[in-house]
C-alpha cells in the first residue's frame, strides 16, 4: 500500500474537488452531490451541448488544454517558445468562452492546464532552462483571451502529472525524485503567477493544483509534491481529484489516501 503525506485535517483544511467521468446523456438523482460533464480537450463541445447541458442538471462544465502542444514551439522535443498568435487567435478558447455566456450562472466552467514538459526523459526541467517562462507566458495568453479569466470559477495547475512528467520505468529513482522536487518548485512559482494575474486582472477564480487519479495504485513522487503545494501554499485553494475507477473501491481507496 502507499502512503503519502496528506492534505491537513484541520479546520481549514484545503478543498478536493471530485472530478468523476459522466456521459451527459446518462441522469439519474444525485441528491446533495453537484454533477459536472467533463469535456476534456474538447472545448467546443459545450457549445454544441448547450440544450443538453441545460436539461441535464449538471452545475460544472471542465475542460483542459494542453498548452505545449497548443501553444508552445518545441525543438528536438524541447520547449524553446511561445506561439502567441495561437492563443489570441484560439476557436476553442473562443467557443469555450462562448459557452460559458450562454449558459451564465446555471453552470460553472473550470479549466485545467495540462502541461507535460516533453522531454525525453520525461521529466521536470529545473527553473534556470528557462522553460518554465515560455509555460508561465502562454498560459497567462490563455486567461487573457476572450476573457477566459473572468468566465471560469476554478483553475488547475497541471493534468496527471504523475504520469506525464514522471513515468518512464527506465528512469533512476532518485532522477523521478528531482524531477519531483522541481515540479514542486514550478507549481510554487506558477502559483505566485496566477496570484499577481489575478490581482493586476481583477480575477477571482480559485486555484487548485492536480490533477490527480489512481493516487492508490500509481507509485510516483509528483504525487506527494503536488500533496505539498496544496498544503503548504496559501495561493493555492485546493486539490483536484479526478477520478479513473472501475470500481467503487477504488474511488473510495484514491479519497481514502488523500484525506
Amino acid at each position: 500500500s502507499k502512503t503519502y503525506n496528506n492534505l491537513s485535517n484541520n479546520s481549514d483544511m484545503k478543498k478536493t474537488i471530485i472530478v468523476v467521468l459522466l456521459v451527459l446523456s446518462a441522469f439519474f438523482s444525485a441528491g446533495a452531490q453537484e454533477l459536472g460533464g467533463n469535456y476534456n480537450e474538447n472545448l467546443d463541445g459545450p457549445l454544441g451541448d448547450i440544450r443538453m447541458i441545460r436539461e441535464s442538471g449538471v452545475t460544472w462544465i471542465r475542460g483542459f488544454i494542453d498548452i505545449p502542444l497548443k501553444f508552445l514551439i518545441k525543438e528536438n522535443n524541447v520547449i524553446t517558445g511561445v506561439v502567441e498568435d495561437k492563443s489570441r487567435n484560439s476557436r476553442l478558447l473562443r467557443q469555450y468562452v462562448q459557452a460559458q455566456e450562454i449558459l451564465g450562472d446555471q453552470v460553472k466552467f473550470m479549466l485545467s492546464f495540462k502541461i507535460p514538459f516533453l522531454n525525453d526523459a520525461g521529466l521536470v526541467p529545473a527553473e534556470e532552462t528557462g522553460i518554465w517562462e515560455h509555460i508561465f507566458r502562454a498560459s497567462e495568453l490563455i486567461l487573457e483571451t476572450c476573457g477566459m479569466g473572468d468566465h471560469i470559477e476554478l483553475l488547475v495547475m497541471g493534468n496527471e502529472p504523475m504520469w506525464e512528467n514522471n513515468d518512464n520505468a527506465n528512469t533512476p529513482q532518485a532522477e523521478k525524485e528531482a524531477a519531483a522536487v522541481n515540479y514542486k518548485a514550478f507549481l510554487t512559482e506558477f502559483a505566485e503567477r496566477i496570484d499577481g494575474w489575478k490581482k493586476k486582472n481583477g480575477w477571482t477564480f480559485e486555484v487548485f493544483a492536480g490533477s490527480l487519479n489512481r493516487i492508490s495504485e500509481v507509485d510516483s513522487p509528483i504525487i506527494q509534491a503536488v500533496m505539498d503545494v496544496v498544503n503548504e501554499n496559501d495561493k493555492v485553494d485546493g486539490l483536484d481529484l479526478h477520478i479513473h475507477a472501475a470500481r467503487i473501491a477504488q474511488c473510495a481507496d484514491d479519497f481514502r489516501l488523500a484525506r
